[in-house]
């Protein structure tokens, strides 16, 4: 699918629902960043708004198409699983050993 001059994926689409992460706001990030990194072939993005950063993951095809490859905020939205397992993991800092592993197996049965 194409939606502002990039190609967004089936994955990308699914993550962002995911996420709660408007494409809008993608695309705002990439127009408008704060900062931009380069690493093996793909640029990332990152836009400071309000309490949040936005990381957003570009890449370029054989064609020379800007295809969006991730893209997540942090601290993540309330509701979210990024929320939940961000939520357990500072929770499992200071836990007991049982406790630590039951936030272990919380989050690989993705609860």
């Amino acid at each position: 699918m194409e939606y502002k001059g990039f190609i967004w994926t089936n994955h990308i689409i699914d993550r962002l629902k995911d996420r709660k992460i408007p494409q809008d706001l993608v695309i705002q990030a990439i127009q408008t960043s704060d900062s931009t990194f380069e690493k093996d072939g793909a640029t990332q993005y990152q836009k400071q708004l309000g309490k949040q950063k936005i990381s957003v993951i570009v890449k370029k095809n054989e064609r020379n198409e800007s295809i969006i490859l991730s893209a997540w905020v942090n601290p993540p939205n309330p509701g979210t699983a990024d929320f939940r397992e961000k939520k357990r993991y500072q929770a499992s800092k200071k836990a007991s050993f049982i406790k630590k592993f039951w936030f272990t197996f919380l989050n690989q049965i993705g609860l």
